[in-house]
This record gives C-alpha cells, structure tokens and sequence, in this order.
C-alpha cells in the first residue's frame, strides 16, 4: 500500500467511524433503543470536526443563501462517504461568537451552526482529522435583555 492511499485510508476509516456515531445519534429505527434517549441527552445529531492538509487547517469560504452573507469554515459534518473513490460528502457548518456573529478564529467561537452548504472532497488530500466538542451545535443563542 502507497503512502498516499494509506493517507486516505486512515482518514476514510475515522469518517466512518463517526458516521456510524452520527447515526446512533439520529436515534436509528430499529432494536437499539438506547439511541432516542442518546439523542436526548446529546441535544445533536451532529459530531463536529476539522479536517488537515499537510499546509494545514482545510477550510471554505461560502454564503448561505438566506442571508447571503459570507463566512469561511473549517467545521463540517459528515453526510456521507464514497467508498469506492475515497470521497466524503460534507456540509459547512457556521462559526458563530457569543454575539451571534461569524467568528474569525477558533479563540472566539461560541457555537456552530448547520447549513444546507455540501461539498463533495477528495480524502487522499487530508492527512488527519480532528472530532470537537458536540455541545458546539446544542447551544442556543444568548439573549441578553437590557437592564430597566
């Protein structure tokens, strides 16, 4: 096995394993009944992570269609894999600051935000992945009401 295949074959096996994550937390139809109260108690159905180059940090710049403002991510969740070409199928999920606003640098982010953004990457170009913490996707807003 080449070095470039065994690249993406790590990265193709890690994906996979949180795709079955994923779908456990999706709550699956069937004699697993612990899965519904998991995603209780998760509040996600979503496990968050960041992919790497050997130049670095992979990111994307794009712009929701709702509200056509830009943000560029390096947070995605998985939405399928392609075996047989050793592609994934992902969706850009969206940096938010505690002020709801699109955070710049990974110091300033409050939470994550799902989009309907999917793009379609080749795994031999990423050398590692790295899972976050899913409590970026359970939490809410914060309203802050002004003080009378």
């Amino acid at each position: 096995m080449d070095k470039k295949h065994k690249k993406c074959c790590s990265v193709y096996k890690a994906l996979r394993v949180i795709k079955l994550q994923q779908i456990q937390l999706e709550g699956c139809q069937g004699e697993c009944c612990c899965s519904s109260l998991l995603t209780k108690i998760v509040k996600s159905d979503t496990i968050p992570f960041m992919l790497a180059t050997p130049k670095g940090t992979f990111s994307v710049e794009a712009e929701q269609k709702k509200d056509h403002e830009p943000f560029s991510t390096a947070f995605f969740r998985l939405e399928g894999l392609k075996p047989e070409s050793c592609q994934a199928i992902i969706s850009l999920l969206k940096p938010l600051t505690i002020d709801d606003e699109i955070a710049e640098d990974l110091e300033d982010l409050y939470r994550l935000e799902r989009t309907a953004i999917k793009i379609k990457v080749d795994l031999c170009k990423f050398c590692a992945i790295k899972c976050l913490d899913i409590k970026l996707l359970a939490k809410k807003k914060v309203i802050i009401e002004p003080k009378c």
